[in-house]
């Protein structure tokens, strides 16, 4: 990826509102981006497409996002700094996980722990199976799934346990989910980030 260095003089000559930050990202203008997180408008797609860049050096201004008042740039936040490999943010991403109200953003962080997360953070990540929403439990187990640490066996088998006996469907994901990690593998269409 090459970044486009302007000189103060010499503003971008892009179209406005979406379409300029469409023109942006195929210039490769990481900085013209990071100005329009602060737009209400744009900042969804301005952090979309600087996580579609690699933009590593964009994480701090989107990690800035992830206390905003909007759950769609919250959850969007979160899913780029984990394809940025912004570990740096892991407690942020784990505390977003554990106490936002919105399921979906919840989940959405979890995703970014799974692609974050180490051996060393199996524990925190499978207290997250307690969730009240079973899309965030789910996401979890694809998450120590994508760890990779067979010490979360226990806590996936608990978790198979705790559902209900009528929500076989339930019961069959997390098993799945058991077996990958047993196995050690992940389905090819899972490893891609």
């Amino acid at each position: 990826m090459t970044l486009v260095i302007r000189k103060e003089e010499d503003p971008p000559n892009y179209r406005p509102g979406g379409l300029g930050l469409r023109d942006a990202k195929r210039a490769g203008d990481v900085e013209f981006l990071v100005g329009k997180l602060v737009d209400p408008k744009l900042r969804f797609r301005a952090v979309r497409y600087l996580g579609d860049m690699g933009a590593s050096e964009a994480a701090e201004p989107i990690a800035r996002l992830l206390t905003a008042n909007d759950r769609a740039v919250r959850a969007i936040a979160s899913e780029v700094l984990g394809r940025l490999g912004a570990r740096e943010y892991w407690d942020r991403l784990f505390i977003m996980a554990r106490d936002d109200l919105e399921w979906g953003v919840r989940s959405w962080a979890v995703a970014s722990l799974g692609r974050l997360g180490g051996i060393a953070d199996t524990a925190e990540l499978a207290g997250l199976l307690s969730d009240a929403r079973w899309e965030v439990r789910f996401t979890v187990a694809r998450a120590l799934t994508r760890v990779g640490d067979k010490a979360a066996l226990p806590a996936l088998k608990e978790a198979v346990r705790r559902e209900a006996w009528w929500r076989l469907g339930r019961r069959r994901y997390l098993r799945k989910e058991i077996g990958y990690l047993r196995a050690g593998c992940l389905p090819a269409k899972r490893l891609n980030p």
